[in-house]
């Protein structure tokens, strides 16, 4: 019951991240095509600058995860979590007021409209961490659906209906969606039970306490992922940010495949983390299918060369992300989900530290030695190698084996070799050969297991 109900919600998550996929897919088109380079740099400022907006909830959202995770939603003690989310909601509007009220005082725009959304943010945060933690993949799914369908027609509707290019209109649009997906979370799971807890300051500060090491872990791990962005934001070109960003956002389109996967295990390890075989066999699977997912890269590539060719120098960065990826995808999905469910947040926060510091003595290196973008898409792979290793020997009784060193050091070499030469289309077809041989010969198992699934599959769907 609990392997049905867990493919369920990772079928669910992998649907809706699709649509998402292909949502962002047209906005990653549509935006660079009908934007001048300033103000399509000016947006991706912007969203630099929202992902780190989580800082603000000092924990208190990670609390959650914490304390629910592996609980089943219908079990909750509806009540207490109505004045947990109170008092987080009553903290965040304080912290936006006052925020705003710095950014009128120093006169920036760029800061005033990223505070203007510090509480709608957070709150969509709150209840994506609930319903992840507590397996409520289908809720989950939703708030993410809903996201990206306002931003998607938001958009549509400024570039083909107002042909507006003012960032400004673009970024109001963001937050105004935010606005609207806060409100509908709140009246359909709150509703009647809204209220102000009177014990605000405690549950603030138990929140803190329990949650803090692990939001300054994601918070650095979201720097880690954005790190190579700042050295180009401000030392280079507005152009080269622009081709940089432009790579980072096709990168993202993967990390947004792959997604559920994250979302979905923490929970499913809080429930068996004791199932080391069981483990290892997931870990398998998703070096697997991140190797697979990562051949989206060619026909991307020939999409840019063809459509979009004044965004031609971000290539060989994009195929540099997409291979760190490859590593990045197994960090984020089995190691920091093991950390969270053992209860390791000290480990998880000085590890991440440690990759930071690395990251970024490697990025200096880049940005006074060679100053080029290509050179911080090297350093943001060995970044994300480094930490792998790293992860796996924090759980050493999930070591992995020699043939899986083998598999993602051969399968990253052959994305790499073959990404960057210019045949697309017979370069696709020799790393998917590759890929299926290497899995064939080191993992036998798990690739009849994937052959069985996928006729299963195709047997129900016809069978519907």
């Amino acid at each position: 019951m609990r392997n049905k109900k867990f493919i369920s919600g990772l079928l669910s998550i992998l649907t809706v991240n699709t649509i998402g996929l292909f949502l962002g897919l047209i906005n990653n088109i549509v935006l660079p095509k009908f934007l001048s380079i300033d103000s399509y740099s000016h947006i991706k400022t912007f969203h630099l600058y929202y992902n780190f907006l989580g800082i603000f909830h000092l924990g208190t959202i990670d609390a959650i995860s914490i304390k629910y995770g592996g609980v089943k939603y219908d079990n909750l003690n509806k009540k207490e979590l109505a004045c947990e989310s109170s008092a987080i909601r009553c903290f965040l509007f304080v912290e936006q007021i006052v925020m705003m009220a710095v950014a009128f005082i120093i006169e920036s725009k760029s800061v005033l409209l990223v505070c203007m959304t510090i509480l709608f943010t957070n709150m969509i945060s709150f209840y994506k961490i609930l319903f992840q933690a507590t397996g409520e993949f289908k809720k989950y799914s939703r708030i993410i659906i809903g996201v990206s369908l306002l931003k998607f027609f938001s958009n549509i509707i400024l570039i083909f209906f107002f042909q507006s290019d003012n960032y400004m209109v673009y970024i109001l649009m963001y937050i105004l969606s935010d606005i609207l997906v806060v409100a509908i979370l709140e009246i359909k799971y709150t509703g009647n039970k809204m209220f102000i807890c009177q014990n605000i300051l405690s549950n603030i500060v138990i929140g803190i306490k329990n949650g803090f090491l692990l939001l300054i872990g994601n918070i650095m791990v979201n720097f880690l992922s954005s790190i190579d962005r700042w050295f180009v934001k401000f030392g280079a070109r507005i152009e080269d940010f622009a081709f940089y960003s432009f790579a980072v956002t096709i990168e993202q389109m993967l990390i947004n495949i792959t997604k559920p996967f994250q979302i979905s295990l923490y929970n499913y390890f809080c429930i068996n983390k004791e199932d080391i075989n069981g483990i290892i066999v997931v870990r398998r699977y998703l070096m697997i299918i991140s190797a697979l997912f990562v051949c989206c890269l060619f026909p991307i590539k020939e999409f840019i060369a063809v459509f979009l060719h004044k965004y031609n120098p971000s290539i060989p960065v994009i195929v540099l992300l997409f291979a760190s990826q490859i590593w990045s995808i197994n960090v984020n999905s089995i190691y920091i989900n093991l950390y969270k469910a053992y209860g390791k947040q000290n480990v998880y926060f000085n590890r991440v530290l440690f990759v930071v510091l690395i990251a970024f003595l490697l990025d200096a290196i880049g940005y006074f030695f060679i100053k080029k973008n290509i050179i911080y898409a090297v350093m943001t792979l060995i970044s994300n190698i480094i930490w792998y290793i790293i992860s796996c020997f924090d759980f050493k009784n999930y070591f992995p084996k020699i043939k899986e060193w083998i598999y993602i050091v051969l399968i990253t070499s052959c994305f790499i070799v073959l990404g960057l030469k210019e045949n697309n289309l017979v370069n696709m077809f020799i790393y998917i050969f590759l890929t299926f041989f290497l899995t064939f010969v080191l993992f036998g198992d798990e690739f009849k297991n994937i052959l069985w699934y996928i006729r299963y599959l195709h047997k129900k769907v016809f069978q519907r």
